[in-house]
């Protein structure tokens, strides 16, 4: 459970690294907790009415595409900031994150931020998070 708490306590944090776990479950955190938005947001519009010449939805569906939204909103800059501790694991700059709006390029970067490996050791960018020693430092 620590781990998918990480990101939102280093919200601001651009520093440091992250291991592909702490990507991987916060991604996957979110999406599920989107879908289960969405799909509540879909049951509460069902709810609505049936009368076809109405295309207002419920208000309780609308506070849900609200909730979702301010969800959404709240997750950029964690995301951000973890890609780019996620790109220092692996010795790069988070300069690197930029070409994720070059349309190939950006489904490249971010295959290559999900599967490859963190360089071994410190790096420029500090200490390897899975040494034993060190990850105590990351939940302190």
């Amino acid at each position: 459970m620590e781990i998918l708490l990480q990101p939102w306590r280093h919200y601001f944090d651009f520093t440091g690294r992250s291991r592909r776990l702490e990507y991987g479950l916060f991604h996957l955190a979110f999406w599920i907790a989107s879908a289960a938005l969405v799909v509540l947001c879909m049951a509460f519009a069902a709810g609505g009415s049936t009368d076809p010449s109405v295309s207002m939805p419920s208000p309780a569906a609308s506070a849900v595409a609200v909730l979702w939204s301010l969800f959404a909103l709240a997750a950029v800059i964690p995301s951000l900031a973890l890609a780019v501790r996620r790109l220092h694991d692996q010795n790069m700059s988070g300069w690197w994150l930029l070409l994720g709006v070059v349309p190939l390029l950006g489904i490249v970067i971010g295959l290559m931020m999900f599967f490859a490996g963190g360089t071994r050791g410190p790096n420029n960018f500090g200490d390897d998070p899975k040494d034993p020693l060190t990850a105590a430092d990351l939940f302190a």
